[in-house]
């Protein structure tokens, strides 16, 4: 499972909320958390449908009308909360309600925005935001802001990349050498894995990985990851689901979501084929450019069986 010990603090202080709130708790499910392979791959409108068929779903089996919420902890580039990607899936999917915690005008990275604000983005207000939510309906689907290591906030007074390489001068003699091969003290592949491990929650430097874990130590998680469907999508799934892996989540716990999808077409077919193959994590849809709907290769019985609480 994601981290243990010191950089587990996040996850100790999530179920600590969460569970002041267990009394009144609605969840049924495990929350859904969408990430992309990067930016732009049509995260925010895969969510948005991903939502309105859940709630479809949902609806019926609970007869409650907004079974599903939606929480973003940061957002950028948006003026107000309508004008947001939380705004946005609100209106696409008609949840009732869709939250953030920090909303930013300035259209960069959540840390780049809170620093230019000279505002912190705690780890406290997330939890609790979060929190009731996850307590107020059945099911809560998270969005993430780019990629899987998009900093949410990096104190650089606390972690620089001169703190990083200082701390990681001690190990060097563990490192590949000109050769190629590791030293007698360590292996090549523990200098490649110490470079996820440089975010610090305790310091105020973390990740939206670092949150992902969090959540799912607490209550359990599924990921749902989008990537374009074009050029360069092996590649890019592939190293974001051994990321995933590294950081401690399970195969079983990801589905795949190709965006921009031509149907038919025996290049984008075989994408879809290589990705399942290489990451052993199945695809749970496709949607061609700007369509409305996602073409599901599984039914929602099988994705909420995953969830289940």
């Amino acid at each position: 499972m994601p981290k243990t010990g010191e950089q587990n603090i996040w996850a100790q202080e999530l179920a600590a909320c969460i569970e002041r709130g267990a009394h009144e708790r609605l969840a049924h499910y495990k929350p859904i958390f969408v990430t992309g392979t990067g930016t732009d791959v049509g995260k925010t409108y895969v969510t948005a449908l991903l939502c309105r068929d859940l709630r479809s779903f949902l609806r019926q089996q609970f007869k409650n009308e907004q079974p599903l919420g939606f929480y973003k902890a940061a957002i950028s580039g948006a003026e107000s909360l309508e004008d947001s990607d939380a705004g946005y899936i609100k209106k696409k999917a008609g949840l009732s309600s869709a939250g953030t915690s920090y909303l930013f005008a300035e259209a960069v990275s959540p840390h780049l925005a809170a620093r230019n604000q000279g505002q912190v983005i705690a780890t406290e207000t997330i939890n609790n935001d979060f929190s009731a939510v996850y307590d107020s309906f059945q099911l809560t689907v998270l969005e993430g802001s780019g990629g899987i290591y998009c900093p949410l906030y990096w104190d650089l007074s606390k972690m620089s990349y001169h703190d990083a390489a200082e701390s990681n001068d001690a190990g060097e003699t563990g490192e590949a050498g000109e050769t190629g091969e590791a030293g007698e003290s360590g292996k090549a592949g523990d200098a490649c894995s110490e470079l996820c491990k440089n975010s610090d929650v305790a310091l105020g430097c973390f990740t939206i990985c670092d949150f992902m874990q969090a959540i799912a130590m607490a209550v359990g998680l599924k990921v749902v990851v989008v990537a374009d469907a074009s050029l360069g999508v092996i590649n890019n799934v592939v190293m974001t689901v051994n990321c995933l892996l590294q950081s401690g989540f399970k195969r079983q716990d990801m589905v795949l979501v190709l965006n921009n999808f031509k149907e038919g077409d025996a290049f984008y077919q075989d994408n879809l084929n290589m990705v399942e193959a290489m990451t052993q994590v199945k695809v749970l849809g496709t949607l061609e450019n700007r369509a409305d709907h996602i073409n599901y290769r599984a039914c929602m019985e099988t994705l909420l069986a995953c969830l289940e609480e």
